[in-house]
């Protein structure tokens, strides 16, 4: 698989997997508008969580900004996705500047 396929696939998976997360986040947010979610990361497993506190010792925040309750299911997953491009287990920043070399 040339670099050229490696990075729209995953960019295909960064982008379902926004999407799914997104879907999640909505259905526990309206089971409980009080809630503030963030978005969690497990680096040693590639790991990608949306909840209210850590799922164990070793994930890490993804963004210190929360999810708002007040934001539409699309507007989450545009954070979502952004999000999780930028995180080190994808390798996704820069890469539409890299994707023709």
């Amino acid at each position: 698989m040339n670099e050229l396929q490696r990075l729209r696939d995953m960019e295909d998976r960064v982008y379902n997997l926004g999407g799914s997360l997104a879907d999640c986040w909505f259905t526990d947010q309206l089971h409980n508008l009080q809630a503030y979610y963030y978005i969690y990361f497990e680096p040693n497993n590639g790991s990608v969580s949306i909840a209210t506190e850590p799922p164990g010792p070793s994930w890490q925040l993804a963004s210190d900004q929360q999810i708002s309750p007040a934001w539409s299911q699309s507007a989450a997953k545009q954070f979502i996705t952004e999000t999780l491009r930028r995180l080190p287990i994808f390798n996704l920043e820069g890469s539409d500047h890299n994707a023709g070399r």
